[in-house]
């Protein structure tokens, strides 16, 4: 009996020994898959203190503030200014200075703003203004000047804000990149056949009225098919889209050029591309995708069954010992 005892224990510590392995390994498993890599990155996020809502002076004396600012791209900013003493004129000027240095030794340098402020009579001249714009390169080496040229006191509120991504609805691609008449920029994508495709296009710096740009696009299938999207098309507001619908006939990879015609150095463009809508009825591809297991689902399918093989492992041998003891018994028994 005492025998038969000792050996019920060992064969009920090995199913909890068993048990006990397989939910460990469980939780290891999914305890891994739940855990995601954090990325830390200062420029993921714009620092909401490094975004001026203040009233500055303005005199003779004090004509121009610097801001230093950590930008990020794709992400849309304004610059706000006004006016809050009266009877007062002030010649205002907004620049960026990029953190880009071209083959000179100089940096890239976009006018947000420029004119005058203030109100001498009534109606002579606005007291407020506001620029948008958008970045091509995230970094926290960008400097934002505001000059004031003024013979009087002035209190000028300047409010700096970060208006969020430029383009959040759902897209293909999506790039914020800097142009110049020597700089062309191709894109590259997998598109299906009888589909509706979108090109948006938008300026995201401001340039003076003087200058000028203008932008063609062209599409070109993966037979190198030509398709004009735009020609020609001016850009005249900061974030005043130029959109245009193409369909394609052909599945495969698509070159997208873009090129823009400017008197200035450097130029700021949003690109996205937008799948629209089906065209026609006709039967359509779903060419099932693989799964490709992670690195912890493997783990899950290698670990669960490694701890029902030691379970069951130690089931069979206490049965075995079992059936070992029973028989030790029956000789016994039968030997007397």
């Amino acid at each position: 009996m005492k025998r038969s005892k000792i050996l019920s224990i060992i064969v009920i510590i090995a199913l909890n020994i068993s048990f006990l392995q397989i939910v460990f390994c469980n939780n290891v498993s999914l305890n891994n898959i739940s855990e995601k890599p954090h990325i830390s990155d200062k420029l993921e996020n714009s620092s909401a203190g490094q975004f001026i809502d203040h009233v500055f002076f303005f005199n003779p004396s004090h004509q121009e503030y610097q801001f230093n600012l950590s930008l990020i791209k794709n992400e849309r900013y304004g610059v706000k200014l006004a006016i809050k003493t009266p009877n007062v004129l002030i010649d205002i000027q907004t620049k960026l200075i990029g953190p880009d240095v071209d083959e000179d030794g100089q940096n890239d340098v976009f006018i947000l703003a420029e004119g005058t402020l203030g109100s001498i009579e009534e109606g002579e001249d606005p007291i407020s203004c506001s620029s948008s714009f958008g970045c091509a390169l995230s970094s926290d080496e960008y400097k934002l000047i505001i000059s004031g040229n003024t013979a009087q006191n002035v209190n000028l509120h300047i409010k700096i804000t970060d208006d969020g991504i430029s383009y959040s609805n759902d897209f293909l691609l999506r790039d914020v990149n800097a142009y110049d008449l020597s700089k062309s920029r191709e894109y590259y994508h997998d598109l299906e056949d009888d589909k509706n495709y979108e090109i948006y296009i938008a300026r995201t710096n401001s340039i003076v009225i003087e200058n000028y740009a203008y932008v063609d696009v062209s599409v070109f299938d993966k037979d190198n098919h030509e398709f004009p999207i735009l020609q020609h098309e001016p850009l005249f507001v900061v974030y005043g889209e130029k959109t245009e619908i193409f369909g394609t006939s052909l599945k495969g990879q698509y070159r997208i050029e873009i090129n823009v015609d400017t008197n200035i150095d450097t130029v700021n463009l949003l690109f996205v591309l937008i799948k629209k809508d089906n065209i026609g009825d006709g039967p359509e591809e779903n060419p099932q995708q693989e799964s490709n297991p992670t690195e912890t689902e493997n783990e899950i399918t290698f670990n669960v069954p490694y701890a029902l093989y030691l379970g069951v492992g130690a089931i069979i041998l206490g049965a075995v010992i079992v059936t070992m003891v029973t028989l030790s018994k029956t000789k016994t028994q039968v030997m007397r």
